[in-house]
């Protein structure tokens, strides 16, 4: 690829689209409604749309706290950051990138005032927000709506990064966990950094109903930089998405990040390329494709074909990563099935890193924030407890940069002493899916929900963060 195929997207000639943003909005905005789930007849002007508001008006986020109770505990869980998000940095890309030229990013210490509060193990979390979606799928008998429903799990997981641009998750240490129950949406997640070179993450998330579904993931990345953009490419194992009610493997690859205007001008992500999710049982795949902007397509557009086992077309679905997606009726194209729709974003997002709702956390176990219920569960390893992510999370950036600097040679001073590191969590094993390199995927190896640390076992070298 050369630098001037990421000129402003304007520049390219692309095939004239639908305007899906378009379709939805009319579907939002339609009086009439009708049952969940049912086709939707529309038109260039429809006056008959969905049942339920899927995009209900932005969340006024009005306090700072917010008590529920919880077996019995009142837990007081916060709806919005200790203090505002850091104001753009003075710092120069563009230098840090001539320091670095030739080299991979994701290898290379920034410097805090770029990130945002949220380790890559929480930021894997994050796309979980929509993980509903697969027990809609498990709960499917037809194989055609069960693959919609996983590649609409599929596109959720980018809606979150829509406001990010500009800024960066921090970098785990090795060893450093995060953890995540929801019982609201139905799912428990684990992840671990399994390897500092190359960084490896791996994490295993699974309903908390009985033979629903399970999902794992081994996430590596390398970057490229182009002059006016940063690619990130995912270069880790397939998503595996396993249904266990049927008995079927999904598997699809994430598709390129680029971050335009790194330089100058407004920054903005798009995630663009081929996404094939692909049922290894029945032979169905559906191929979606993330489309860059264009004078003649709008941002952020994915369109989606389903085949089956013989390569006939079956199905079509198509939507927006950051907005939603629908199911689109193969001999009416007007008839729209609303599959997913994303969540409205906080009205102080802006202020706050460009979090959603979910990541914020307003009422259930939170993805930052260290509540009552979870204190005594927690590992020392995990996320929410690295102090200079908590410094920076309460505005005191020049203590974090110093503490981030402390945190990082100790490692360095740790991994001379030990430089054979073994996770605890995930080991590695075949993976029939994975393409090149051994063949082999960090996968969970079932021990953690147990919580041996509580009871002091195997907590040697657990205190990453002292």
């Amino acid at each position: 690829m050369e630098e001037d195929d990421e000129d402003e997207a304007e520049d390219t000639e692309q095939e004239v689209l639908p305007d899906t943003a378009d379709q939805f909005d009319e579907l939002d905005n339609a009086s009439e409604s009708s049952s969940r789930g049912e086709l939707l007849h529309t038109s260039n002007a429809p006056s008959v749309a969905t049942v339920d508001k899927f995009r209900a008006a932005t969340l006024a986020v009005v306090a700072t706290q917010h008590s529920v109770k919880d077996e019995g505990v009142t837990i007081v869980r916060r709806t919005k950051l200790p203090s505002k998000g850091a104001p753009d940095s003075p710092i120069s890309m563009i230098s840090i990138l001539r320091r670095n030229v030739g080299k991979d990013l994701s290898t290379v210490s920034m410097p805090v005032a770029l990130n945002v509060p949220l380790s890559l193990l929480q930021g894997l979390a994050e796309e979980m927000e929509y993980a509903p979606l697969l027990e809609k799928a498990a709960n499917a008998s037809d194989p055609i709506t069960r693959i919609l429903y996983v590649a609409s799990f599929a596109v959720s997981g980018y809606a979150s990064t829509l406001l990010r641009a500009g800024r960066k998750p921090f970098n785990p240490l090795l060893g450093e966990t995060y953890e995540l129950v929801r019982q609201d949406k139905g799912f428990r997640f684990i992840s671990e950094k399994v390897s500092h070179q190359p960084p490896i993450l791996a994490y295993y998330c699974e309903s908390l109903k009985p033979n629903s579904y399970a999902v794992f993931h081994e996430s590596q990345g390398k970057s490229r930089f182009w002059g006016k953009s940063l690619e990130i490419v995912p270069t880790g194992s397939a998503v595996h998405v396993h249904l266990r009610s049927h008995n079927e493997i999904y598997t699809f690859h994430k598709v390129s990040t680029f971050m335009k205007n790194i330089i100058a001008g407004t920054k903005y992500l798009e995630h663009v390329g081929e996404l094939t999710v692909t049922n290894h049982t029945t032979g169905h795949r559906c191929i979606l494709s993330f489309r860059e902007a264009g004078w003649l397509s709008g941002k952020n557009e994915i369109f989606g074909t389903v085949l089956d086992d013989s390569g006939t077309e079956v199905g079509k679905m198509s939507g927006r990563w950051d907005d939603g997606v629908c199911r689109n009726d193969l001999e009416n194209p007007d008839k729209l099935e609303i599959l997913w729709k994303a969540t409205p974003w906080p009205s102080n997002t802006q202020e706050q890193f460009g979090f959603t709702s979910f990541a914020i956390n307003v009422t259930f176990n939170s993805c930052t924030e260290i509540t009552a219920d979870i204190a005594a569960e927690l590992p020392p390893t995990d996320s929410r407890k690295r102090p200079d992510q908590r410094l920076y999370e309460n505005g005191d950036i020049e203590s974090a940069e110093a503490e981030k600097a402390r945190l990082e040679q100790a490692q360095r001073e740790r991994r001379k002493l030990s430089p054979n590191h073994k996770p605890r969590w995930f080991e590695k094993r075949e993976d029939p899916y994975r393409e090149g390199g051994d063949g082999m995927t960090w996968q969970y190896n079932g021990r953690y929900w147990d919580r041996p640390w509580k009871s002091g076992l195997g907590t040697e070298g657990m205190e990453i963060f002292a």
